[in-house]
């Protein structure tokens, strides 16, 4: 009995710990909206023209480090897909050349930092998932995840700010009685029995993280089969790995769509963004490197394991 709880004992303590989330209430402090970065979030009950705010930007970059909003150097993510789709209800036209393809993925424990709260929280995704996302008309079909499949992926770390999904929402300070996304929320004409100077705290924002758009993505299917001569008419177990490298990430890859404006009229008034001219990602800058889970070696069988490369680059490419 006692060798029993001894090895469970071990087993727990030697559990590689999961790093914590990403706190998504980051996304609106005073430091992350240093010089235009981070979410913007609107009042409890907005004006007509305050929903301008949720898309000034509608992707914030989470970490700029020595760059300044909306420059950031792009992550490297890994995960196993579980669901990929095409956003069925639309993506708004007015910072989309198209429609956005999403695809799912359960991150890797070694990437786990880079899910935040908001995507595990009561306005999140599955646990441990963060989305991916980039235009169609970027996104060959032959690229394409399906569920199950492995994915290296590097792009840009975002906040999706459109999103802010306040819950639960906060108090005023001296109004207790009084519910409160913002400080707005705690003064006249919002509340009229608010006290001077009272703010609004307690609120927790549910941004999601997200890698959008990205600009390299490979994507292994293991546990297939595939024919690598038209002579042989049953395939073999294979792993196929497609890679498509394009510094074209539509609107949210776009450094005038993304770049924050004091005054958010301006995106109606004074800023003319397409036809979109200001790519953020330098494909060139540093090389893609991913791993591909090779299939099991047959039982008795003395060969090496064979790699052919077919190039499937779209025409006019």
């Amino acid at each position: 009995m006692k060798a029993l709880l001894c090895a469970a004992a071990l087993a727990v303590f030697l559990a590689p710990a999961r790093a914590a989330y990403l706190d998504s209430n980051q996304a609106v402090s005073a430091e992350t909206q240093t010089n235009g970065g981070g979410c913007y979030p609107i009042a409890k009950h907005p004006q007509l023209t305050d929903q301008l705010v949720l898309i000034n930007p509608e992707w914030a970059a989470i970490e700029v480090g020595p760059h300044t909003p909306p420059d950031a150097d792009p992550i490297t993510l890994h995960g196993t897909v579980t669901l990929a789709k095409i956003n069925e209800g639309g993506d708004f036209s007015g910072n989309h050349l198209t429609d956005d393809q999403n695809t799912f993925l359960d991150v890797d424990p070694a990437d786990m930092e880079f899910v935040a709260t908001g995507n595990v929280g009561p306005q999140g995704e599955e646990d441990g998932q963060l989305e991916f996302e980039l235009e169609i008309g970027s996104y060959p079909l032959f690229a394409w995840a399906g569920t199950g499949d492995r994915m290296t992926t590097v792009g840009r770390w975002i906040w999706d700010c459109g999103h802010g999904n306040p819950d639960p929402e906060g108090t005023c300070s001296s109004t207790a009685s009084q519910a409160c996304v913002l400080d707005s929320d705690c003064a006249p004409p919002a509340c009229a029995g608010c006290i001077a100077g009272e703010t609004c705290v307690g609120t927790v924002f549910n941004y999601h993280s997200e890698l959008h758009p990205p600009q390299a993505v490979a994507v292994s299917r293991p546990g297939a089969g595939h024919a690598f001569s038209r002579r042989r008419k049953g395939g073999r177990l294979a792993t196929r790995t497609d890679v498509w490298i394009t510094p074209g990430g539509g609107g949210a890859g776009d450094r005038c769509v993304v770049t924050h404006h004091a005054n958010p009229l301006d995106l109606v008034s004074t800023t003319e963004c397409f036809p979109l001219s200001q790519p953020l990602a330098n494909v060139n800058a540093s090389n893609f490197e991913f791993d591909i889970p090779l299939p099991p070696r047959p039982a008795g069988s003395p060969g090496l394991r064979r790699i052919k490369v077919i190039d499937q680059t779209p025409r006019r490419l």
